[in-house]
């Protein structure tokens, strides 16, 4: 590498240097040209470091991709050093994603905040695609605070370092850098990978990622005017016949060939070209964003020597003082004269600006900003929000939110595969405003080896929408089995449904508590013949309190927050049929199997907590509990025992014991464990448990109360059609290993 690096500023000296000192004390102007390469881009911050420190004056920015992003930030002022932290510093998962923190969902929809695998618009009676898959309403406001300081430019020749981003136009397959606009837009459009993320329109143009066309736009940057320029190029280029070794490597070459032809004239134009040699990583590799960090940073220490031996011949040393005052002199906060929107198509600008709690005359913060629209995009009602600056007076601007709106009627499907509940479709289908104002409706059908639906009516009382009333109706059908002494004994099939009806209030974002009343009818059905067995009916009510806590910041592998639920119920009204059989002889219950229809105090408490240890590492904790006042055994309302996903009624999940088996009426859980993130988006968690089973029962049933413990070991994949784990667990009760799966999203 040292060697190489002597070559060139060998052939530098020769062939360069001569030509600037023949015509005498002119100095050149520089350029820097930044290629595309998705996560391997960010080695771009190394040579930006050292450029840096070699003290070397660039005039003129260009950049495909992530090479626009990074060369952005560079020619708006920001140095190497500044770029980097930046880059360190970001949630390269969401700003990639569909998601936004589950902190800013509203509290009312978090659980079915992604919580399906394919979710379409149906508007007009037909189904609505999109152009791509990401709209990345993340990675949009991540872009408004970083380029915040340069709201006042629309042309992007007037940056401190004029620049230009590449992205390509998809109608006639020929690359297009604006010179004016909005800056975000430009740098949206270069990196909108297609089928990934969705095209950009700009001046009547539709525009995908500029990679197709052009990854190394050096001719971008002597246009503007450069005589020399540096080259930072983080893509492999074209495949050789003995690399295409599979479908999506020939799909992938096919797509990028006119790339392939045009790279190559793009290296002729360049005068040092830096290569990366990035072969661990790939272009998704963000899960890895500080190892290419550290890559690029060596590989530009290498060449810091060298970079100021040709600042000094070429006398293109840059003044640091303009560069740290200019930095000083950028803006971070701006006075509001009023405020517009574009893209409605239903409701009012009035009552969106009420919504997101917006008022002008006033100074705003691009974090403030952001801050208002997650809170509004929370809701759920709009796909997009975004928003531009109008420059007016100095210091004030009009704020011009552009705005998408989800259209009201969604088709949701996923298929979902656990270890008790077998494989099955499930479809979804909610809208918004379908009965009444103001209000949502959801239908949720699972079909395969169980069957589920649900039907809920929320309906928001009051303006601030911190009240709601919500009717559901829920029924499911599904195989169980019995354990004696947790051992298989027979199958029964349950029958269960639900007519519940509740008033809640709360902050809207985290914690919602409130009343309700609910209807039940539970039927158990013998499926396989045993010596002793039971077919039961129960009809009853139950009116509770409850409180709902969600602090979680993702739906899936959270790294910090809490999850917590507490009800207390009275179930009254019990009417209960329940016939014994031994040996298919009906017999008559003895005391302890006696028909339970008084009255009593059930509650249930569901804590779960993570933190993060580092990055890498995160420390998880699960309490679960359930307390009766009845002091016999139910079999309608003891608390069940077993699984690791929550999928039943009562159910306490418990790692070492299969699902249904065991109950008990009062009950005490807790598990600890640890998740590594070993590898981008797959995890490995490994928890011990323990458990205690009627603890509350009285001295003369002493003999039901036990204690257990559990262990597990999980390895996870967070994919496209939800979590994917595969589990072993096991308990000194069980007394043997046992598998679970469970694939995609549950209902």
């Amino acid at each position: 590498m040292r060697n190489l690096s002597m070559l060139l500023i060998l052939f530098v000296s020769i062939n360069i240097l001569p030509t600037y000192a023949q015509e005498g004390p002119v100095v050149p102007e520089t350029g820097l040209t930044l290629s595309g390469g998705g996560a391997k881009g960010l080695a771009h911050i190394g040579i930006l470091k050292a450029l840096d420190s070699a003290g070397v004056k660039i005039d003129y920015v260009s950049g495909t991709s992530m090479g626009s992003i990074v060369g952005a930030l560079y020619a708006t002022g920001r140095s190497g050093a500044e770029i980097e932290q930046l880059a360190r510093g970001l949630d390269w998962d969401l700003l990639l994603s569909n998601q936004i923190n589950l902190r800013s969902i509203a509290m009312e929809e978090k659980d079915a905040y992604w919580a399906f695998a394919v979710e379409v618009p149906f508007e007009k009676g037909k189904f609505r695609g999109r152009t791509g898959a990401l709209e990345s309403q993340e990675l949009w406001l991540k872009l408004s605070e970083l380029f915040f300081p340069v709201y006042r430019e629309k042309k992007f020749d007037q940056f401190y370092r004029p620049f230009r981003a590449v992205a390509t136009d998809i109608a006639t397959g020929e690359p297009f850098s604006p010179d004016n606009g909005e800056i975000i837009a430009a740098l949206r459009a270069s990196m909108a990978i297609p089928a990934v993320f969705t095209a950009i329109e700009i001046d009547g143009k539709r525009l995908v990622d500029g990679g197709i066309v052009r990854n190394l736009p050096v001719s971008e940057v002597k246009n503007l005017g450069a005589d020399f320029v540096f080259a930072s190029n983080v893509s492999e280029g074209m495949y050789t016949k003995e690399r295409l070794t599979n479908p999506i490597q020939i799909l992938t070459q096919i797509a990028f060939l006119k790339d392939g032809e045009d790279h190559k004239r793009q290296i002729a134009l360049s005068d040092i070209l830096i290569n990366h040699a990035l072969d661990p990583f790939s272009t998704g590799s963000f899960d890895k964003a500080g190892e290419i960090i550290d890559s690029g940073i060596v590989k530009g220490m290498e060449l810091v020597p060298y970079f100021k031996k040709l600042a000094d011949s070429l006398g293109i040393q840059k003044d640091s003082i303009k560069e740290a005052l200019h930095r000083k002199s950028m803006p971070d906060s701006v006075y509001i004269i009023s405020a517009q929107v574009e893209g409605l198509q239903k409701e009012s600008a009035v009552s969106f600006l009420k919504g997101l709690k917006f008022e002008t005359k006033k100074y705003y913060t691009p974090d403030q900003i952001s801050a208002l629209i997650r809170r509004t995009f929370g809701t759920l009602k709009y796909q997009r929000i975004q928003y531009r600056l109008i420059p007016k007076d100095p210091g004030k601007a009009i704020i011009v939110f552009q705005v998408r709106e989800t259209p009201p009627t969604l088709a949701q499907l996923s298929v979902h595969f656990n270890t008790f509940s077998g494989l099955s479709l499930i479809g979804g289908f909610s809208s918004r405003n379908l009965l009444l104002p103001n209000s949502k409706t959801r239908a949720i059908l699972n079909f395969g080896e169980s069957t589920r639906f649900k039907i809920e009516h929320l309906q928001y009382l009051g303006r601030a929408n911190r009240v709601a009333f919500v009717s559901s109706l829920q029924s499911e059908i599904f195989e169980v089995i019995r354990y004696e002494d947790f051992n298989p004994d027979e199958i029964y099939q349950l029958f269960n449904s639900r007519w519940d009806n509740r008033i809640q209030a709360g902050s809207r974002r985290n914690f919602t508590f409130g009343v309700g009343n609910r209807f039940e009818r539970i039927r158990f059905t013998p499926f396989t013949q045993s010596s002793i067995e039971f077919d039961g009916l129960n009809n009853m009510f139950a009116s509770y309190l409850f409180a709902d806590l969600n602090t979680l910041d993702k739906p899936l592998f959270p790294d910090k927050g809490a999850k917590f639920y507490a009800e207390l119920r009275h179930l009254h009204g019990q009417k209960q049929r329940v016939r014994y059989y031994v040996d298919d002889q009906q017999i008559e219950p003895n005391t302890p199997l006696a028909l339970q229809e008084d009255n009593y105090f059930q509650g249930q408490l569901h804590l779960e907590w993570y933190h993060p240890v580092n990055d890498k590492l995160t420390f998880t904790g699960l309490l679960q509990g359930g307390f009766s006042t009845n002091r016999q055994p139910d079999v309608f309302n003891s608390f069940i025992v077993g699984g690791i996903r929550q999928l039943y009624r009562n159910q306490i999940t418990f790692p070492g014991i299969p699902d249904y088996g065991t109950r008990a009426g009062n009950i005490l859980a807790l598990q600890l464990g640890m998740r590594k993130e070993f590898a981008n988006n797959l995890y490995l968690t490994a928890g011990v448990n323990g458990l205690a089973l009627d603890y509350l029962a009285p001295e003369t049933q002493s003999a039901r109360k036990d204690y257990i413990l559990g262990q597990s070991l999980s390895v996870s994949y967070d994919s496209l059609m939800g979590p994917i784990s595969f589990s072993i667990m096991y308990s000194g009760k069980v007394k043997k290993i046992e598998p679970y799966v469970n694939i995609g999203f549950a209902f």
